[in-house]
């Protein structure tokens, strides 16, 4: 499943960009305050706060210039979870987006993608395999290229159980929703 969603963000990717007219490059780095997260046994814990960086392509689609399409990729640094043990995680997502330019410099956008890492420490959660990444958000984008962003986030990833968890050796997720704040620059090519 992996691979072929890869290849299916490749094919977007490739596509987008041999016919954007008008493309461009949106580098961010964003701030989240403390995240939830959330096992299969629905036991909630919290996350510290973070950082993150993310790079997105996007173009205009022919004769609807309020829509922009592309892909995008995002990193989070390692934060700490709640447990016994001061585990950590981290996600890198790979996600096609879409922004609907609403009136002024004010947008809304979703991203939908798949986690291609999962960062968590290896007693909480083992064997890992990424998930289901989504986000939606709205922002406004000054004039001179300057972009300010918030974002609902939502990270997924299954394995093993480790040893400091409760149900250590069965079949696990971790789910891990958050709110960033972004700040980026777009540059057009």
């Amino acid at each position: 499943m992996k691979k072929i969603f890869l290849s299916l963000l490749l094919v977007v990717f490739v596509s987008v960009g041999a016919a954007a007219s008008n493309g461009e490059i949106n580098a961010k780095i964003g701030w989240d305050g403390r995240g939830k997260t959330e096992n299969l046994y629905k036991q909630e814990g919290k996350s510290g706060s973070g950082y993150s960086i993310s790079a997105e392509y996007l173009t205009h689609l022919p004769k609807l210039d309020f829509l922009k399409i592309g892909a995008g990729l995002q990193y989070l640094f390692p934060r700490k979870i709640d447990t016994n043990h001061d585990e950590k995680i981290s996600f890198l997502p790979a996600y096609i987006t879409a922004q609907i330019n609403l009136y002024r410099g004010f947008f809304i956008k979703g991203n939908l993608g798949k986690n291609i890492y999962c960062g968590v420490d290896e007693r909480f959660l083992q064997d890992l395999s990424g998930g289901l990444y989504y986000a939606m958000g709205l922002g406004y984008e000054f004039s001179f290229g300057l972009i300010l962003e918030i974002t609902h986030n939502k990270y997924e990833c299954t394995g093993t159980f480790g040893k400091s968890a409760l149900y250590s050796g069965d079949y696990g997720s971790l789910s891990y929703s958050k709110n960033i704040l972004s700040l980026g620059y777009k540059f057009k090519i």
